[in-house]
């Protein structure tokens, strides 16, 4: 994907990334989901989250306390595709977290510190981008540990199917994706 491999981010050295030595990060789109609006009711937010994220470069083994690995992935959420007469676009989207919630439709996985839930900030992958740039003063770092539990959700505006494709990068640009298909159907528009 082109807007992601764009990012700041850290990249390994290609003589670290033959095929022989690659472990590519994988992510599985979710069942399809359907939503049955009772008549009346307003549409709230429909969910897609992560499922199955994995990278075998964070994991250490049993001996390791935290998911260190030597990688930095960075998650995309894009809405590909709405119903016809839909104005809802990737813009409308945000992402809720551990940490709360926030209108980015990306964020990076890095090496954890000790403390499994902190981002080691004295890793090379860390200070490969100066990460203080106004540019990624939004950014959203999560550890292997956190970023499953990340939900990208979006207010529907017509009744109909939406889907989301996950793009998820690696340091040596090895991409996996997955689309989630969620439709919300309803017996007459709600009222707003």
């Amino acid at each position: 994907k082109k807007r992601v491999r764009a990012m700041p981010r850290f990249l390994k050295p290609a003589d670290q990334c033959y095929f022989s030595m690659l472990k590519p990060p994988d992510v599985v789109g979710v069942p399809d989901r359907f939503f049955l609006l009772p008549p009346g009711r307003t549409w709230g937010n429909l969910p897609f989250t992560l499922f199955n994220l994995t990278d075998l470069d964070f994991d250490m083994g049993v001996s390791e306390p935290a998911p260190k690995g030597p990688d930095e992935l960075v998650i995309d959420f894009e809405l590909v595709k709405v119903p016809m007469g839909s104005n809802a676009s990737t813009a409308d989207m945000s992402m809720v977290h551990l940490y709360g919630a926030s209108t980015a439709t990306n964020f990076r996985v890095l090496p954890s510190s000790g403390f499994a839930l902190l981002v080691d900030q004295e890793t090379t992958q860390y200070k490969a981008v100066n990460r203080s740039s106004p540019g990624l003063a939004g950014d959203l770092l999560l550890t292997m540990l956190t970023a499953p539990n990340v939900t990208a959700v979006m207010r529907p505006d017509i009744p109909g199917t939406y889907q989301m494709l996950v793009t998820v990068v690696d340091a040596c640009n090895s991409t996996a994706q997955a689309l989630t298909n969620v439709t919300v159907l309803c017996a007459h528009r709600p009222a707003p």
